[in-house]
């Protein structure tokens, strides 16, 4: 386990030192080409517009400016060889440690803006420590659920919601996904109608797989699911329009994760409500199930937050630009993160009714993350 730990931190070191090195070292700008010219060789910065020199020579073939999506064709030549491909708001087009990406068409539709992107040394470290991250705590996950953490609860009577209604329920999500994917043409995963459907998903399947328990986790993680499918269908069927640079596979897995984060703590939160009406030695007890499902959901958004900065890069450029969502869901992780140190931390260590309540606090960041951030700043994720 202490092995785990350590390449934990190595990750967190590594994603340090490559964010270092793309502040020095990356480039960041935009060029503009036109059908009919011959290929560019220079691109400009975009702090100070000097012109900077590529390593090979790009042009633009032909674009359909009508199109929400902007899709172009560019031929990138190098050494004696050309290479056409293609080019719109949602597929970046790469090159040795340059990416191009589509921002907009001239207005007589015969050109275009590319924002360019030149990281070829803090990009690589980041993505090698993402990498690191994940499977470093998806062994600690391995390792500790050895453990019999979710043996600890014993109630006096069974809580298991019905097997028959868990599978009605479930259908009906599924449902509604595969109705929403069909209408929009995407994953649904864009507006709070389906993220709530989305979010009661791993709260049922959670009561499913604890349904011979006899603890509060089943109970809890069905009242969560009825909750989402409740708030999904307050906030009514949305529309299908969205924005075109959403229209990537690393959508759904993105949302999935964070959605999927989201309801564990949801799930942990009522059990640490709970929790507060019970005596000291049933809130000890129940503490160890709360870390457990708690280590799950941290590097369930972990990995969101990383596939998110993937994303990232591939649709603005930057993998990570502080946006107000990007910041907020990095202190929110940090929160989090916290209770897995606990044996640092006397308070929580020694009180489980004070990790209860400090569970319930960090809940609540999280919700105004979900609901809130978005309402009140203005950034990249302005759009959902």
């Amino acid at each position: 386990m202490k092995y785990c730990r350590l390449l934990i931190h190595l990750s967190l070191l590594l994603i340090a030192a490559g964010a270092v090195a793309t502040f020095f070292t990356a480039d960041y700008g935009y060029i503009h080409l036109r059908e009919g010219n011959g290929p560019a060789a220079t691109w400009r910065d975009g702090s100070n517009g000097t012109v900077l020199l590529l390593p090979f020579h790009i042009r633009l073939d032909s674009i359909e400016a009508a199109k929400p999506e902007i899709p172009a064709w560019l031929t990138i030549g190098h050494d004696g060889d050309a290479t056409t491909k293609y080019s719109a708001v949602n597929k970046a087009v790469s090159s040795g440690s340059y990416i191009f990406i589509m921002r907009h068409a001239d207005s007589d539709g015969h050109g275009a803006w590319l924002h360019v992107c030149n990281d070829p040394v803090g990009r690589p470290i980041v993505y090698s420590g993402y990498a690191l991250l994940v499977l470093s705590m998806l062994a600690c996950i391995i390792i500790r659920g050895k453990n019999p953490y979710f043996s600890r609860i014993k109630d006096n009577r069974r809580t298991s919601p019905p097997l028959w209604l868990c599978a009605v329920i479930i259908t009906g999500a599924l449902s509604w996904l595969a109705w929403r994917a069909n209408m929009t043409g995407a994953f649904p995963a864009v507006t709070l109608s389906d993220t709530f459907v989305l979010a009661s998903i791993p709260a049922i399947g959670l009561a499913v797989l604890f349904r011979h328990s006899e603890g509060l986790i089943p109970a809890s993680a069905f009242v969560i699911a009825l909750a989402s499918l409740a708030a999904a269908a307050a906030a009514g069927i949305p529309g299908n329009g969205f924005s075109p640079v959403l229209d990537n596979p690393l959508l759904g897995i993105h949302v999935c994760l964070v959605i999927c984060a989201y309801s564990l703590f949801a799930v942990i939160t009522l059990c640490a409500i709970a929790g507060l009406m019970k005596s000291q030695k049933e809130a000890a007890a129940m503490s160890g199930t709360q870390i457990a499902l708690l280590r799950i959901a941290v590097t369930s958004l972990t990995a969101g937050i990383i596939t998110g900065s993937v994303w990232a890069g591939l649709s603005w450029g930057a993998y990570w630009s502080w946006d107000p969502k990007e910041t907020w869901s990095l202190l929110c992780l940090l929160v989090y993160l916290i209770p897995l140190h606990g044996r640092y931390i006397p308070a929580l260590r020694r009180r489980p009714k004070t990790l209860n309540v400090f569970l319930i606090a960090s809940f609540v960041l999280m919700l105004f993350l979900w609901f809130g951030v978005n309402r009140i700043f203005s950034g990249l994720h302005s759009y959902i």
